[in-house]
């Protein structure tokens, strides 16, 4: 793309979140002088905006996301590793580094934990986009690879798809909100990078979720609020000082949206798990739909067998489908709960073939740019 061209489309997209954030304002005074709400509903850009958001926000990330380049985020993120390795702890330390890149406020959950094969360590990771926010939507996915062999150095399953695709769209999020600051005091995002959701061996109640179920405990040990100062504050420090002492109750997180499985070749679509977020689900389907007309192809990424436009979503419920995944244990406390995991799974799941060579590189770009919409509407419209 022309330089100039580029600096045009930014001024443009600069201009309609201006719009949007002068619509915030009219909403917030409306209702302080009239006592009233607005009838609001998620709205989405226009036709020939949302095509120039697509093709800016693709720009802006591809250095997260692009299959293509061997050094983008994404080919360090989608190698074996399995919990205890040197490659597990590399991850750790590239994300935390990344979302601190992107002024987030970072923090790790650092725990020890009985598992099937002894004490383990695991490190979870939070990031904040804005302290001062009073509601929170939660975006998580887990980090760590299944482990198959004895040898965690010689882990040869990398888990692309299981979920480093998932990562990278998180990172890719982030990196978005930090370049746009769409977020506001009402409704921020927390970021979360499970550890430990894999089993060691074989998947039970007690050798899974190891990460979801030590935060989820670490979220509801207090019945009214849980301070950050619970957590271990890694390296960066704000000069915030309220930041070690904020606190938040389990009744402000608003939605928790967890992504696993995603970015896989397969045509498999993600479905609505539960009634009662139903309403959401159908709100992202509706952007998702309208984002996927304006997808700029990536042509050099398919053959000519794979030249298509899968759709990402289905509007099916299908609540009686249960998944086993990071969001119960948090689920168990009452929060609601979009689950972003496709039904079926991919069929390279948990094999050798589940690798970065068989990702999809316009289903990552779709999601990111669909879920941070998503995001921006929320905000505009939002009654938090």
């Amino acid at each position: 793309m022309e330089p100039i061209k580029r600096q045009s489309i930014k001024l443009c997209v600069s201009i309609s979140l201006l719009l949007a954030f002068l619509s915030v304002l009219t909403y917030y005074f409306y209702q302080v002088y009239t006592g009233k709400k607005l009838n609001a509903s998620i709205s989405i850009p226009s036709d020939v905006l949302l095509k120039e958001y697509s093709r800016t926000i693709i720009q802006d990330i591809g250095g997260i996301l692009d299959l293509n380049v061997p050094y983008s985020l994404i080919h360090e993120l989608a190698l074996p590793r399995p919990v205890g390795s040197k490659q597990h702890r590399r991850v750790i330390e590239i994300i935390s580094k990344k979302l601190k890149q992107f002024h987030m406020s970072v923090f790790h959950d650092k725990f020890q934990s009985d598992t099937v094969l002894g004490v383990k360590s695991f490190t979870n990771i939070i990031a904040i986009d804005n302290l001062k926010a009073t509601s929170f939507i939660i975006l998580a996915a887990h980090f760590d690879s299944k482990r198959t062999s004895k040898n965690v150095d010689r882990e040869k399953f990398s888990g692309a798809s299981d979920a480093a695709a998932s990562c990278s769209i998180l990172l890719a999020l982030a990196q978005l909100l930090s370049s746009y600051r769409i977020t506001t005091t009402q409704l921020g995002v927390m970021f979360i990078f499970f550890d430990g959701e894999e089993a060691f061996k074989s998947w039970t109640d007690k050798d899974s979720l190891y990460g979801s179920k030590h935060l989820a405990k670490v979220f509801s040990k207090r019945k009214d609020e849980v301070k950050l100062s619970d957590l271990h504050l890694i390296e960066y420090e704000s000069s915030d000082s309220d930041q070690k002492t904020k606190a938040f109750n389990v009744d402000s997180i608003s939605l928790f949206i967890l992504l696993d499985l995603l970015g896989a070749r397969d045509d498999v679509q993600v479905a609505s798990f539960f009634k009662n977020t139903h309403k959401e689900f159908l709100e992202l389907f509706k952007i998702a739909k309208q984002v996927e007309a304006y997808l700029p192809p990536l042509e050099q990424q398919y053959s000519q067998q794979q030249k298509r436009k899968p759709q990402l979503m289905s509007q099916r419920l299908v609540d009686t489908l249960v998944v086993e995944d990071d969001h119960l244990p948090f689920k168990k406390l009452g929060i609601p709960i979009l689950l972003l995991v496709p039904a079926p799974f991919p069929k390279h799941w948990h094999t050798l073939e589940d690798s970065i060579d068989n990702l999809d590189g316009r289903a990552l770009y779709h999601w990111t740019i669909s879920l941070f919409l998503y995001f921006a509407a929320k905000n505009q419209v939002s009654d938090f």
